[in-house]
C-alpha cells in the first residue's frame, strides 16, 4: 500500500474543537468571517494548537478568513485582533476563502480579484513572503471572483469528487467528509481517510506534492519548519592541577604585597601583608 500524503481537517464553529492531539500533524481552522465575526471557537483552537505546537504534537497551522464584501482593511484589521500584533510560531499560512454564498445575504457576485489581490498581498507583507499565502475556493467560484488572482498565491480547490484534477498554481484539494453521495479521492490506488483521526466526520485538505507536514510548513515559512538546534553549552575548562613547589622563604609579588608559600605538607598557600588568606 502506497503512504499517503499530507492530509489535514478542515475545522470551524460548526465541528468539534482542535483538542490536544486530535488532529493530524497540519492543523486548519476558521479565524474570521469577513470584517464582523470572529469564529466562536478560534480562541479554543488557537490555545489547543498552541500547546500542540509547543509540545511537538503538531508542525503548524493555517488558518482561514472567509473574504465577503466588506471593507478589506476591516477584514485585515480583524483577522489580526483575533491573533494578537504579531505572527505566532505556530501561524504558517493563510487561507482566503472566496464563495459566491448563492441564496445568502452575503453572497458576491462578478470580479473582485483587485480587492482580494490587495488583500492577500497585506497579509503576505505582514509575512513578508507570499508563500504563506493561500486562496480557496470551488473552481467556478474562482473563475467568477478572482479570476485574476495574483500569480504569486496558491491555490486550494473545493471539489467534492473522486478526482483530483491539475490546476494552475494548485497546491491542495478540500474534500468530502464522505457523509454524502460524493466520491472520496484516491491516491496511488488508495482511498483517503474520510474522518478525522478521532473518528469524527470533518472535511479534509489533501497536499498531493507533500509527503509531511513539516514539508508544507517549509514552504511557507522555512523559519518555522527549519528551528535552529540549541547551541551546546560551552565546555568548562579543566581544573589546573596544583604541584608542589620548594620556596624557602616565598614568592613575594612587590606590587601587591602577595606571597605564595609552601607548607612541610606540601600544601600552598596564599597570603596578604604575612597574613594567611587561604590555603590552596
Amino acid at each position: 500500500m502506497s503512504a499517503l500524503p499530507l492530509i489535514a481537517n478542515d475545522r470551524s464553529e460548526f465541528n468539534a474543537r482542535l483538542g490536544l492531539s486530535l488532529d493530524r500533524r497540519l492543523a486548519v481552522f476558521r479565524c474570521t468571517f469577513g470584517a464582523s465575526k470572529i469564529d466562536n471557537k478560534f480562541l479554543e483552537n488557537a490555545n489547543d494548537a498552541a500547546a500542540d505546537f509547543k509540545a511537538g504534537r503538531i508542525d503548524g497551522v493555517v488558518l482561514y478568513a472567509v473574504y465577503t464584501n466588506e471593507s478589506i482593511a476591516s477584514q485585515f484589521a480583524l483577522f489580526w485582533k483575533a491573533i494578537g500584533p504579531s505572527i505566532p510560531p505556530w501561524l504558517v499560512a493563510v487561507m482566503h476563502d472566496v464563495e459566491t454564498w448563492r441564496g445568502q445575504s452575503y453572497a458576491l457576485h462578478g470580479d473582485h480579484s483587485t480587492s482580494i489581490n490587495t488583500l492577500i498581498g497585506m497579509h503576505a507583507a505582514k509575512f513578508k513572503t507570499f508563500n504563506s499565502q493561500l486562496a480557496y475556493a470551488n473552481w467556478g467560484d474562482k473563475q467568477e471572483l478572482v479570476p485574476r488572482l495574483d500569480s504569486r498565491v496558491r491555490y486550494v480547490e473545493a471539489k467534492y469528487s473522486s478526482e483530483i484534477p491539475s490546476r494552475p498554481r494548485k497546491v491542495a484539494q478540500q474534500y468530502d467528509d464522505g457523509s454524502s453521495t460524493y466520491g472520496v479521492p484516491r491516491i496511488g490506488g488508495v482511498s483517503l481517510p474520510r474522518t478525522a483521526p478521532g473518528g469524527e466526520r470533518v472535511d479534509s485538505i489533501v497536499f498531493p506534492a507533500f509527503a509531511t507536514a513539516k514539508a508544507f510548513v517549509a514552504s511557507c515559512r522555512p523559519s518555522v519548519a527549519a528551528k535552529p538546534a540549541p547551541k551546546p553549552p560551552a565546555p568548562k575548562p579543566a581544573p589546573l592541577p596544583l604541584y608542589p613547589v620548594s620556596l624557602p622563604d616565598g614568592l613575594r609579588d612587590t606590587s601587591r604585597h602577595y606571597w605564595l608559600g609552601v607548607t612541610d605538607q606540601g600544601h600552598v598557600q596564599l597570603h596578604k601583608d604575612h597574613k594567611l588568606i587561604r590555603t590552596l
